[in-house]
């Protein structure tokens, strides 16, 4: 059975992938600025956070760790570092 925050986790996943050429401080910046600014945007990332936070699978929460330790190296390579 698939349960419906696999579908969030693939989501998560796809789109970090066709990001990671433009995390950087800049998209950062931006982005910040954005949630900063936008509620409905501030709601829809807070939902979706604290879905991903209520998982159970620990394969799915290996992978998110995975994804977020490879867009990490992104921002860093991205931004020269």
């Amino acid at each position: 059975m698939i349960l419906p925050f696999t579908y969030l986790f693939e989501d998560t996943i796809n789109s970090t992938i066709n990001r990671l050429p433009y995390f950087s401080i800049y998209t950062t910046w931006t982005t910040h600025r954005k949630y900063d600014a936008n509620k409905t945007f501030q709601r829809k990332v807070e939902k979706r956070k604290q879905i991903l936070e209520q998982c159970n699978d620990e394969r799915l929460n290996k992978i998110n760790s995975e994804v977020i330790h490879i867009a990490t190296r992104a921002f860093l390579i991205n931004s020269g570092g």
